[in-house]
């Protein structure tokens, strides 16, 4: 008699566990939802919020079918060197950190133009203590409240 009853306490105990658990993950999911604008930005590319200037010499990209290649193969390798690395990207642009040295993004930047992309139009280069060095119309840049020094890039809305 008393064997049974054991099973059904520990049964209402494990149900109750398990609805605590359940209201708490979603208070948590509810926080997290209500701070989306200050996570990293690999939480935040779908919301389209800046991106920042790369490291060292980089180089953003406008998003399109013409750079998409381009993207992909810079996240393959930054992620295969940092598999947890944040990627600095948005809805419409992506920057990565190309080089050490302005004659390695010189060289990069001939690549690229090689490959067919248009400086100016599909990317731009960027040195981390400047910025963006040719800015284009098309993208619009303010500075990091976070991030001293740091420059934020946007693409500008024709709305």
């Amino acid at each position: 008699m008393i064997i049974p009853m054991l099973k059904k306490t520990l049964s209402l105990a494990t149900l109750t566990l398990l609805s605590i658990t359940a209201l708490i993950l979603c208070g948590l999911a509810f926080i997290y939802l209500q701070n989306l604008n200050s996570a990293p930005n690999s939480y935040r590319k779908h919301i389209n919020m800046p991106i920042m200037t790369p490291s060292f010499y980089g180089i953003i990209y406008r998003k399109s079918a013409r750079t998409a290649k381009f993207i992909n193969h810079e996240t393959k390798l930054l992620l295969s060197h940092f598999p947890n690395a944040e990627l600095n990207e948005n809805e419409d642009l992506a920057g990565f950190s190309v080089a050490m040295s302005s004659q390695d993004l010189e060289k990069t930047i001939k690549k690229l133009k090689e490959e067919g992309l248009i400086y100016g139009s599909d990317f731009v280069a960027t040195a981390s203590n400047q910025g963006v060095i040719d800015m284009p119309e098309w993208l619009s840049v303010e500075e990091s409240k976070e991030y001293p020094n740091r420059k934020l890039y946007s693409l500008v809305s024709d709305r």
